[in-house]
Formats: C-alpha cells, sequence, structure tokens
C-alpha cells in the first residue's frame, strides 16, 4: 500500500505541486505552465509531496518559518521517505538521528536558558523602575535648584539695591562733612580775622 492510505494513486491534487526555494509547495496552477520544469514527478514522489501540502495547509503552516507543527510534518514525511529507501535507510537515519540529537540539545539549551531569560527580564523591569524612580528624583531636585537659584537671585538684588542705597548714603555723608568742614574752616578763618583785629587795637 502507498503512504499515506489516503493518498491514492486518484488524486491528481500532487500533479500540480511545485517546491519553491524557500522551502515552499505552492499549486502551479496553469498561470506557471511553461515556467517550471514539467518532467513527470517518480509517483512516490508526487504522493509525498500531495500530503505534505495538504499537511501544511491545514495547519496553517505553509510559510517557511520556524514553526513546531511544521517541523513534525518535514519530520513525519522525512521518516517516511527513509523508510522506502532500504539501501540508504541507515544513512538517512542516522543522519536524522543527528538532527534530532542537536534538536534536543538546543531545546534544552532553550530550557535552560529560560530561567536566566526570566531574570534578565525582571532585571529589566526593575532597571527601568529604577531609572523612574532616579529620573523622578531627578526633576525633584532640578526644581528645588531652580527654586533656590531663584531665591538666591532675589537675595542678590535685594543686596545690591541695598548696596548701592549705602553707596548713596556714603557719598550724601562725604557731601555733608565735605560742606561742614568748609564751613568750620570758615568760622576758624573768620574768628583768626577776628582776633588779629583785636590784637591791632
Amino acid at each position: 500500500d502507498s503512504w499515506p492510505a489516503n493518498a491514492s494513486g486518484g488524486s491528481s491534487a500532487f500533479r500540480n505541486l511545485a517546491l519553491t526555494n524557500q522551502g515552499r509547495l505552492v499549486q502551479t496552477g496553469a498561470s506557471l505552465r511553461g515556467k517550471l520544469d514539467t518532467t513527470p514527478k517518480p509517483r512516490f514522489l508526487a504522493i509525498i509531496e500531495d500530503y505534505l501540502y495538504r499537511e501544511l495547509k491545514a495547519l496553517g503552516v505553509e510559510d517557511a518559518v520556524a514553526n513546531e507543527s511544521r517541523l513534525q510534518v518535514f519530520r513525519e514525511v522525512f521518516s517516511t521517505i527513509i523508510d522506502d529507501f532500504k539501501t540508504y535507510k541507515p544513512l538517512l537515519a542516522a543522519i536524522k538521528n543527528e538532527y534530532e540529537i542537536m534538536l534536543t540539545h538546543l531545546n534544552d539549551k532553550v530550557i535552560d536558558l529560560e530561567p536566566l531569560r526570566q531574570q534578565l527580564v525582571l532585571l529589566s523591569e526593575q532597571c527601568d523602575k529604577k531609572l523612574m524612580q532616579y529620573r523622578k528624583e531627578e526633576r525633584e531636585e532640578i526644581s528645588l535648584l531652580k527654586e533656590e537659584k531663584r531665591r538666591l537671585q532675589q537675595t542678590i538684588r535685594q543686596l545690591t539695591n541695598q548696596n548701592q542705597n549705602l553707596e548713596t548714603n556714603i557719598q550724601r555723608l562725604q557731601e555733608e562733612v565735605a560742606s561742614q568742614y568748609q564751613l568750620y574752616r570758615r568760622e576758624l578763618d573768620a574768628r583768626k580775622l577776628l582776633i588779629n583785629d583785636a590784637n591791632d587795637l
């Protein structure tokens, strides 16, 4: 019996299948006739491609992207091909086994790294919270510094005004002292003249 059981020779869908360079099975249709190799496919290959296409389409994983369901379909197809090629079965099975071992190893690595990933996510969240807190504190500190600057500027203006007032008062006092000194000198000179006049009498 041909595999799979429901892929009988009466199906015509596999006659219009083609494997793209991206690893995707597509139905060629009339629009692609003449552009693809029309060499008749071996019956077993056509059945396998037909099954692969229908399974990928049924699972909605036709695009060649990493997907566990898509991988499982190809794994089953590959196992069937290995079983059919009796001569190459040991070698192909060994190759498949090496790939499976590596996939298992990589999956184990991913599982081992998952706690680290979670820790990184947690650390990232903590860092974001700390950063937000630092920014909040920074904004508050900047606000306080601006307020302190405003207060100091106001104090400086007040001191500047006071200094100007003091300079004005000092200048006024200096002028008053100079005026008093001149008055004193005139009075002193007048007294000397009176004394001299009295002595002449």
